[in-house]
């Protein structure tokens, strides 16, 4: 009963840390910065300064920027519609993008990184960059300086999630923001954002703005990974329990099983066998479950973990450390059990023990 329970034991630790895990990677890892940063939409141009003055007088706000279309949370005036490329065949279907106008502050602002061509992000005339999607629906190995449509590809910019990270990135264009108008301001917070939000929604009141509205990056994220911080917390829960049942239970067992062999305890101890021969007497019976426990459950474990991550675009790798430091963590938890118990039988006065029993 004890094996099963660290075997189950065994399992709901390995789940949480590789769930854990993968959120992490889904949350810090991409390659863009999506924390602290929300957008507000203005639709009428009279009141961008406006709205930009208020954001300047809030300590709330570190920065800000005037965009056409917000990267993050997603939101873009511009939809693309893709017939003609170098090098495609008459076999391949059109392909519709996002398109977001972009220069080095917009780059710069959001923690965009280029994967090919120049350091800077800006475009010249009849220039685009795309991103590593589209570059792979085009089946483009080397894109740079091929055409699309009438443009020229100057680049390529990492994929990163701006919805659902269960769905493949989308296909997205960058082009010269030289001529665009802005209706968005994008802007980087600090503190809780419905502080934030609730602050700048009386200044805009005040200030005679009333068209407005706002939307946050991290909440905007967190709604899709809602379900995963669920079943996070309610792996917690199990694996606490299962270690502590599995932990208490050996405990149990030790105890039982040195008041049972109290007299063989002392009759080796008169015959020489030392404290540490006594621990290890006891620790071999009770470490080879947790070894039979780990083989069972880590093949298991590592099955349902990789099947549940084959739903995310992105996947996290089930790496070496994370078997040995459960298992490493789980054989430290009941040597200290037998330790314990074990050691205070082990001391006790032969004599006294011999002539008790």
């Amino acid at each position: 009963s004890v094996c099963v329970q660290l075997i189950f034991g065994f399992l709901f630790i390995f789940s949480t840390i590789v769930m854990m895990k993968q959120v992490y990677m889904l949350t810090n890892t991409d390659n863009i910065d999506r924390k602290q940063i929300a957008w507000v939409h203005i639709p009428y141009k009279k009141d961008l300064d406006l709205a930009q003055d208020v954001l300047r007088q809030q300590p709330c706000i570190n920065d800000f920027l005037e965009v056409v279309g917000a990267l993050y949370p997603p939101k873009t005036i511009y939809l693309g519609t893709l017939k003609d490329w170098e090098g495609k065949s008459a076999d391949e279907s059109i392909i519709y993008t996002l398109r977001y106008h972009i220069d080095n502050e917009f780059a710069q602002f959001y923690g965009l990184k280029m994967k090919e061509g120049p350091a800077s992000f800006e475009l010249g005339e009849n220039e685009v960059f795309i991103n590593e999607t589209l570059a792979r629906m085009m089946n483009m190995d080397n894109p740079i300086g091929k055409t699309l449509g009438n443009h020229k590809i100057k680049g390529v910019i990492f994929d990163f999630q701006v919805q659902n990270p269960k769905t493949l990135p989308q296909p997205i264009e960058y082009i010269s923001s030289a001529w665009a108008h802005p209706k968005y301001i994008a802007f980087k917070y600090n503190g809780e954002w419905k502080t934030c939000k609730k602050t700048l929604k009386k200044e805009f009141q005040e200030k005679g703005l009333s068209r407005y509205s706002f939307e946050d990056g991290e909440e905007y994220y967190q709604y899709f990974l809602r379900s995963e911080y669920n079943l996070l917390k309610l792996l917690g829960v199990i694996t606490v329990v299962s270690i502590l049942i599995a932990i208490f239970g050996i405990y149990a067992l030790i105890m039982q099983s040195c008041d049972q062999h109290r007299k063989e305890i002392a009759i080796r101890k008169v015959h020489g066998a030392g404290v540490m021969d006594i621990l290890m007497m006891f620790f071999k019976q009770y470490i080879l479950q947790v070894v039979v426990a780990a083989i069972i459950a880590f093949p298991i474990g590592y099955y349902l973990m990789k099947n549940w991550l084959e739903q995310y675009a992105r996947q996290t790798e089930i790496s070496v450390w994370i078997y040995l430091c459960i298992f490493l963590g789980i054989s430290l938890l009941v040597t200290l059990c037998i330790g314990w118990r074990v050691w205070k039988a082990a001391n006790e006065n032969p004599a006294w023990v011999i002539k008790k029993e």
